[in-house]
């Protein structure tokens, strides 16, 4: 393996791991949800706080079932897409998750809001990850468009 293989590995693996963010967003919320339905005084910064909020205003409610199983739904499948180098899965679920991040203001969760910052950087960073290797890759077919035009026989058609 040469090293521009390497590279475009980490790259790969690199927005991979800035994809997983939103499935441990996912899970997380998941994991809130049911600690507020058995009232536990513990609850994960991690979490979606729209989530938390739906089911402490809704305990054990349908509502707060539907409200998580929906937001869990679209944070799962941006983890699909951004682990995939969707750039739109990236930049969508980094605005949902940054206005995730206003009723916690309001509660004064700092905790809640630095992790919640530093997520936001992790998923940025999965957006510079998934463009590098994606102008790699286009880097990579120009040059073996090149070749194969540089190969072919004067007067002959390029295939």
């Amino acid at each position: 393996m040469n090293t521009l293989s390497n590279h475009k590995a980490i790259l790969q693996q690199a927005q991979e791991r800035a994809g997983n963010y939103f499935f441990w967003i996912a899970g997380f919320s998941v994991v809130n949800a049911v600690l507020i339905f058995f009232k536990s005084r513990i609850t994960s910064a991690l979490s979606l706080g729209v989530v938390d909020i739906i089911n402490y205003m809704f305990p054990g409610g349908m509502t707060a079932v539907i409200v998580t199983a929906i937001m869990v739904g679209i944070f799962a499948a941006f983890g699909v897409f951004a682990r995939k180098g969707s750039i739109v899965a990236f930049v969508i679920g980094m605005v949902l998750y940054a206005f995730d991040i206003i009723p916690l203001f309001f509660g004064s969760l700092w905790i809640s809001i630095a992790v919640h910052a530093y997520l936001l950087y992790q998923l940025y960073r999965g957006i510079t990850y998934s463009l590098a290797l994606k102008k790699m890759i286009k880097q990579e077919e120009d040059d073996i468009r090149r070749q194969r035009v540089a190969q072919a026989a004067p007067g002959q058609p390029y295939r």
